[in-house]
Parts: structure tokens; C-alpha cells; sequence
């Protein structure tokens, strides 16, 4: 990450970049702003930051709900001062939810169909266009 200089704001970079790209001669530069703004979920977001580290750390291992509280609390699906059985709860709820829905980043959870017992895995697609 840059940290020498920070540029003040959005307009101030846009300007910078965008006059750079249009030197160079590519064009289309912010075209799409307001269809990615449209696009901005925040569910979507809140469940990336619990598959992102997930995937990373257990690649697509599939995992008891159990053993993804640690996921959850960071993105803010559990509280630390939840019951277990509260955990369980809003953490398998979520996932049932979340169910194969594409998300940014191109992970997607996906849940075992042969397990007794909750098992999930976070699979990366990342042919799904985000």
C-alpha cells in the first residue's frame, strides 16, 4: 500500500487517473460508477468477509457450523457473548441463506448434501464475473 502521499480526495484522484488513462489513450475510465454503486450489497459484502479468510485458511474443507464461529464474529454474524446454541443458530441460518449465492471476490457456500450434520465448504469460483 502506498502510504507516502494521499491524494485529498475522490475528485482530486479521478482527475489524476483519469487523465493518465486518457493520455494513453483508454477510454471508459468511471463508466460503469453508478452500476457498481447499484450493484453494492451490503449482505453480499458482510458474507465475502466471512468467506474470504474461511477459503483462505481451509481452502474448500468442509466444516461443522461449529467450526466457523471464529469467520462469523469477524463479519459480524455472532456476538463472542452469544450462547453456543445462539451461535449455531444465526451462524447455520445465515449459510442456508447465503446458499449458493454468488458473492464478491467469487466465493460461494456451498453445503455438504452426504454429511449428517451441518458441514459447509466456501468454494471459489472465479468465472462468476465479480
Amino acid at each position: 500500500m502506498f502510504t507516502e502521499k494521499k491524494i485529498a480526495g475522490f475528485a482530486d484522484w479521478s482527475a489524476v487517473i483519469g487523465g493518465i488513462l486518457q493520455a494513453a489513450g483508454l477510454e471508459g475510465f468511471l463508466d460503469d460508477t453508478m452500476l457498481q454503486i447499484e450493484e453494492f450489497d451490503v449482505q453480499l459484502e458482510q458474507a465475502a468477509a466471512m468467506a474470504r479468510p474461511w477459503h483462505e485458511q481451509c481452502a474448500s474443507s468442509w466444516l461443522f457450523v461449529k467450526d466457523t464461529f471464529d469467520f462469523a464474529l469477524k463479519a459480524g454474524y455472532i456476538n463472542a457473548d452469544d450462547t453456543e446454541q445462539k451461535k449455531l443458530q444465526k451462524v447455520a441460518n445465515a449459510l442456508n441463506k447465503l446458499r449458493m449465492r454468488n458473492l464478491p471476490g467469487g466465493y460461494y457456500f456451498e453445503r455438504n448434501p452426504e454429511a449428517r450434520g451441518s458441514q459447509w465448504r466456501v468454494v471459489l469460483n472465479a468465472n462468476n464475473g465479480r
